[in-house]
């Protein structure tokens, strides 16, 4: 049992502070009231600050995916059912993850990504011909009505709750998302730096890439999948605006 999750590249663009879903759609009531409680969470955040998230969402959840899939298969041992999805997944291996010192994203909470994931699922059930594969509507309902009740109660935790000494020992254990952060720099300082780079496709630059900063790559987090595939995506974004370098 392997779930795969991941977040797919969407082609349509979906302004995810100012776009709004008709009420005319079938998916106006189930979920509109999702949309403004994560737009409430996410409003001190920029769309180059939403944009990263997602990134690092990407990486998180097909590292969790695989996780989940071994913890799954042990729990239907003694269990005829277990029920899955990204924000189960997610939920249940943030543990693993230390998403603080991230240059990107200042005072980075869980909230943050929450939201943005119950976000990222309004606009899969928004634009589902954007994707390759389709969900039904219940389960991008209910998704996106976990992933915000989750993100509400982070907020809620993270509003009481300093951070003890304990906290601080443990996350050096974490997994970082800076170093996400410091690879995404660096292939994009290269790129912008590297004469002749520019003049070629995203794809062929994204191959150039992967093999000038190999050694760089395989001490990061980008071992999920082929690199410059990856790279050609950031590059898109970098010329678009929605990506920039941090000096």
């Amino acid at each position: 049992m392997n779930a795969n999750y991941k977040i797919e590249k969407y082609n349509n663009n979906f302004d995810f502070f100012d776009d709004v879903i008709p009420e005319t759609s079938p998916l106006y009531f189930r979920l509109g009231d999702q949309l403004e409680r994560c737009r409430s969470i996410l409003k001190s955040r920029s769309r180059q600050q939403i944009e990263y998230i997602i990134e690092c969402l990407d990486w998180m959840l097909r590292d969790s995916s695989v996780i989940e899939s071994e913890t799954s298969r042990q729990l239907l041992k003694n269990k005829d059912t277990v029920f899955i999805n990204r924000v189960k997944a997610f939920k249940l291996f943030s543990d693993n993850y230390d998403i603080s010192e991230q240059k990107s994203l200042p005072n980075a909470s869980w909230s943050d990504y929450f939201a943005t994931l119950s976000l990222v699922t309004i606009l899969e059930a928004l634009h589902p011909h954007n994707y390759d594969y389709a969900l039904s509507t219940i389960d991008y309902s209910l998704e996106a009505l976990e992933a915000v009740c989750i993100a509400e109660f982070k907020k809620d935790l993270e509003q009481y709750e300093s951070l003890s000494a304990k906290r601080k020992g443990q996350a050096g254990g974490k997994r970082k998302a800076s170093k996400f952060e410091a690879i995404i720099n660096k292939v994009l300082t290269t790129y912008r730096d590297t004469d002749g780079l520019s003049e070629l496709s995203n794809r062929k630059a994204g191959y150039l890439l992967s093999e000038m900063l190999k050694e760089d790559i395989e001490a990061s987090l980008l071992n999920s999948e082929e690199p410059e595939q990856r790279i050609a995506i950031w590059l898109g974004k970098y010329k678009n605006g929605k990506l920039k370098i941090i000096e």
